[in-house]
């Protein structure tokens, strides 16, 4: 699996937020997938690079990472995913779609904590970090 091919769980998405996401505005998985992804993806990417202080092209280290921890990563694209929603539509502190951003912001910060233990089997990665094998988050 390449990185650009990471999927939200749409599963998730609609049993955990029946409210928010209906089948009316959002009929088919393929509509929730596509909610909020492309700047999602792109936060998860930038995220690994700096996490894991990634230099030059970082593609092959992301598409290794995407091809040995999809699971993961995918279970973080779909929390990134539904942090942009939640913050698309934030009311006052307390409210449900603020309680729903932070529950998920939360959940994203307990994947992105064990990106440490993601090791590369590929060569070729560059990075500021001792071990290019073992990357640890600061």
């Amino acid at each position: 699996m390449l990185f650009s091919e990471l999927e939200a769980y749409p599963n998730i998405m609609r049993e955990e937020n029946p409210d928010y996401l209906t089948v009316i505005k959002y009929p088919t998985d393929a509509d929730l997938i596509a909610l909020n992804r492309s700047s999602a993806i792109e936060e998860l990417k930038g995220y690994l690079i700096s996490r894991l202080s990634l230099k030059g092209d970082s593609s092959n280290a992301l598409n290794d990472l995407a091809l040995n921890y999809s699971d993961s990563l995918q279970f973080a694209l779909t929390y990134l995913q539904l942090i942009a929603f939640y913050q698309g539509h934030l009311d006052e502190e307390g409210t449900l779609s603020w309680m729903r951003w932070k529950h998920y912001l939360e959940k994203f910060n307990e994947k992105a904590a064990r990106f440490h233990d993601y090791e590369f089997t590929i060569t070729t990665v560059e990075s500021d970090l001792p071990n290019s094998f073992s990357y640890m988050i600061a």
